[in-house]
């Protein structure tokens, strides 16, 4: 049993996902001269962001690619991303990542991925090998008419895991 605990007790909090995210993009916005706005919507479904945990690596790799390829780009100065995660039933976390920039071409996007995308479907594939549950991923264009007018959307659906039912005297005896 403690080899299906160890990965989640070591993978960090929703918080601490949170906190990264916004001090990258704090980064990212600094460096590319504020040419760029960006929200994160927590839903109120992760109230208790502190008792959630899902592996890490998956979403800065995503949100990298929107400023890069989507946000840089963009001359106007005008760039907007907007990041949001929900719970949804089964404690499915639900995160989309959607930049305003000028969206991916449709050839492109089945058959140029850029590592970093690469590098998440490949942490995706091995978490959802060992969970023995899939995982939903995908990336689109955004037509014209979304709210954010054109520009590319991640999604991923992915398991996160409430640890709050295990105590420390419990987590001993699994030591």
């Amino acid at each position: 049993m403690i080899d299906i605990l160890t990965p989640l007790i070591q993978s960090p909090k929703l918080q601490e996902h949170f906190s990264k995210l916004k001090e990258y993009i704090k980064v990212e916005k600094q460096r590319t001269g504020n040419i760029f706005e960006y929200s994160i919507h927590i839903d109120k479904s992760l109230a208790e962001p502190d008792n959630y945990y899902m592996p890490g690596m998956l979403l800065q790799p995503l949100v990298e690619n929107a400023i890069l390829h989507g946000l840089v780009p963009k001359t106007n100065g005008e760039g907007k991303l907007e990041i949001s995660m929900k719970l949804l039933s089964g404690n499915l976390l639900e995160c989309v990542i959607k930049d305003n920039g000028p969206g991916i071409k449709e050839p492109a996007i089945r058959t140029h991925q850029p590592v970093a995308v690469n590098n998440v479907k490949e942490r995706l594939y091995l978490y959802s090998k060992h969970l023995g549950k899939e995982i939903f991923f995908n990336i689109k264009s955004i037509d014209a008419g979304e709210k954010l007018i054109s520009g590319t959307e991640a999604t991923i659906h992915i398991p996160c895991f409430v640890l709050t039912s295990i105590n420390n005297e419990q987590m001993a005896k699994l030591n």
